[in-house]
């Protein structure tokens, strides 16, 4: 929203290529809502969507000539609402083929929408689609209405955040006041070389790729390396901007860096946890390894920011008991104390805080 007010509110000839840059990101994502009352507005004018049939629609009014408007019917031909279209200039109309074969064919429609960007979301989301899509209480345009709303808070999840990655590494570039800093940093951003490769293949694999994660956080040798790999990671981001592997890697390539800043790469590693365990899904054994990953490398240079590495780990986890006793087997002492005194604590409660306080 602050970005929009900008774009309003700055006189033209104040006017920048930073401005520019936000006059198109914000003219491309107006808001969910925004976009979701154009879903409301193409199914009204379609009618009995869910009847098999032809509708020609004409671009008299304004509202079909909005570009909105066409990315609406776009999009409900993803979700096989809409079956084919076209748009017929010369006699300035739509034809459309309508007729959405079942809730279900909606749902996993959806679903495949989602698994054309990682098959690990879209394993996380079709249960509930697919439970959306025997609800009682939701009548036909009321569910695709709910699938719709599915539908671009993903896209915004992916594209919209994937360009806001793009400009914020910019942004962390054009901070330094050197000039061949931000050269170079621009430079290893726009660089591709065998560890961008090894990247590409993460995305392919289960789990979010957290389990080959540490033969890659090798390839990380030196200030030099880790910085070439802060910016191949960094634009890769742009694409995978959720993907647990890619964001924990990045933080860990700003940690490593020799200009690299802790409260950046924490912001990272946090998002990196998270999503592995709300977007993604990702196994017991996976997210542990990630999380110890994180923690030793954060310990090399604070204890203080590892601890809280793991904090959020176990907040997380907090009633999965196996994944638990895992961390508290895979790392040392100390921190295993704190995985260790959570399990304790959800089972015997206060009286336990109080008897570790006294045996400390």
């Amino acid at each position: 929203q602050a970005a929009a007010d900008r774009v309003r509110t700055t006189r033209y000839a104040d006017k920048d290529d930073v401005d520019r840059c936000l006059y198109f990101h914000t003219t491309s994502f107006p808001g969910v809502d925004a976009e979701l009352e154009r879903f409301r507005e193409a199914l009204e004018l379609l009618g009995e969507f869910w009847v098999r049939g032809t509708r020609t629609l004409h671009r008299e009014c304004d509202l079909m000539k909005d570009a909105g408007f066409q990315k609406a019917i776009h999009r409900l031909s993803v979700l096989s609402v809409v079956r084919d279209y076209t748009l017929d200039y010369n006699d300035n109309s739509y034809e459309l083929d309508v007729g959405m074969e079942s809730r279900q064919a909606v749902a996993q429609s959806l679903a495949n929408y989602v698994a054309s960007y990682s098959q690990d979301r879209a394993n996380m989301v079709l249960p509930d689609f697919l439970e959306d899509a025997k609800r009682e209480d939701l009548d036909e345009t009321a569910f695709v209405l709910r699938m719709a709303r599915y539908y671009l808070e993903f896209l915004y999840e992916v594209v919209e955040t994937g360009r806001r990655s793009a400009v914020f590494e910019m942004l962390l570039a054009a901070r330094s006041p050197d000039p061949e800093v931000f050269d170079r940093r621009v430079r290893d951003y726009l660089q591709s070389t065998d560890y961008g490769r090894r990247l590409e293949v993460l995305l392919e694999l289960s789990d979010a790729g957290l389990a080959e994660l540490e033969e890659v956080v090798a390839d990380h040798v030196g200030p030099a390396g880790a910085e070439g790999a802060r910016g191949e990671t960094g634009r890769m981001l742009e694409a995978y901007p959720d993907h647990p592997a890619l964001l924990l890697l990045r933080g860990i390539a700003e940690l490593r860096s020799g200009d690299g800043e802790g409260e950046i790469a924490y912001r990272f590693v946090r998002q990196a946890i998270e999503n592995a365990v709300v977007l993604y899904g990702v196994s017991t054994t996976a997210f542990v390894d990630a999380v110890v990953i994180a923690f030793r490398v954060f310990a090399e240079s604070s204890m203080e920011r590892a601890q809280q590495v793991l904090a959020r780990a176990v907040d997380l986890k907090r009633a999965d008991r196996d994944a638990m006793r895992l961390l508290v087997s895979r790392l040392g002492s100390e921190p295993a104390r704190v995985a260790a005194y959570t399990l304790l604590l959800d089972d015997i409660g206060t009286v336990a805080e109080a008897t570790i306080g006294r045996t400390e």
